[in-house]
């Protein structure tokens, strides 16, 4: 090969080597152009079968798109819309067809490796997740976004201290809201003398090897099973006081106690929202409807309102009985 760049015109050699660099280079900045095909792919899958609304959605760079979440999660309902290469801002201007459309309950969200690797800073990194949590806000507001941090990694060690600057930034947001959580993937990741375990990477130096992608499985795993779990709301059956009198009950919420002090409305039917009182413990909430109820079976919805971050609603069915 050096005999024949050697014998090639200083001109066709740049032009060669402009080439190659040209490849390896997205073509363009522009989403609309860069990822059209893409998601149109998605868009093909779905019209073959739309996912029933409320499941899990893993969404973000090549990283989401590797992992074989129908294997790691057998017991899930995983939608994987990951599409390599992809930065936060690429999330962003897809949001409709790539997120929102689906209504998941909970989002994996893996991007910002390919925005530091492209030069953008932690604050316009930060900036556009920012921009993706207020988005998800406001458009599924009962949904609970898993942040994955961007990962150490072989081939991009030089870059870490914006990676981790940018890590520590998006932590400080989720520490104070309460649908947006990290899931630690750094630590067991780094070896005892700080740097990334060679083992868990491709031969890229890039990508998750099958004992990386065991890492995240479990740490996202358990992630998921906290935030399924602390968000149960256990009613039972209620009882009716009565012909013409009202319908008590005690509703058990599970959470986490960072999130209080709640505020707790209720609702059966659809009819208008009604307020709980707290019974004493942060866990325990009781209500008294003063309309009547048949007795069977009624469709109760629960709002749950933190302090900090999105409110939450819930449906149960629940029977009424009488006293």
């Amino acid at each position: 090969m050096k005999k024949i760049l050697s014998a090639m015109p200083l001109g066709v050699i740049l032009l060669l080597l402009w080439g190659a660099v040209a490849t390896a280079q997205p073509t363009t900045a522009d989403p609309a152009e860069r990822w059209e095909e893409v998601i149109r792919k998605f868009e093909a899958r779905d019209a073959e079968q739309m996912p029933e609304p409320g499941q899990i959605l893993f969404v973000g760079s090549s990283s989401i798109r590797f992992w074989d979440t129908e294997r790691s999660f057998p017991e899930a309902t995983i939608i994987n819309r990951g599409f390599g290469g992809s930065q936060i801002s690429d999330v962003n201007y897809f949001f409709d067809r790539v997120v929102a459309k689906y209504k998941p309950s909970i989002i994996v969200f893996y991007a910002g490796d390919n925005d530091i690797a492209q030069g953008e800073s932690t604050d316009s990194v930060v900036s556009d997740f920012h921009q993706f949590w207020q988005t998800v806000r406001h458009k599924i507001p009962d949904c609970t976004v898993i942040y994955i941090p961007i990962k150490p990694s072989l081939s991009r060690w030089n870059l870490w201290p914006r990676m981790d600057a940018t890590n520590g930034k998006i932590g400080q947001i989720a520490s104070s809201q309460y649908n947006l959580r990290v899931a630690d993937i750094v630590k067991p990741m780094l070896g005892s003398d700080g740097q990334p375990k060679p083992d868990l990477f491709a031969r890229d130096g890039l990508h998750l090897s099958p004992k990386g992608y065991q890492i995240w499985t479990r740490v996202v795993s358990q992630l998921l099973k906290e935030t399924t779990e602390r968000m149960v709301v256990e009613a039972p059956e209620i009882t009716r006081h009565g012909e013409t009198a009202s319908v008590s009950a005690t509703v058990l919420v599970t959470d986490t106690p960072k999130n209080g002090p709640w505020q707790l409305d209720y609702r059966f039917d659809g009819q208008p929202w009604q307020t709980m009182q707290n019974g004493g413990t942060k866990r325990d909430w009781k209500f008294d409807y003063p309309g009547e109820l048949d007795y069977g079976q009624h469709q109760l919805e629960i709002r749950l309102s933190p302090t900090t971050g999105s409110r939450r609603t819930i449906t149960r069915s629940v029977k009424v009985i009488e006293e």
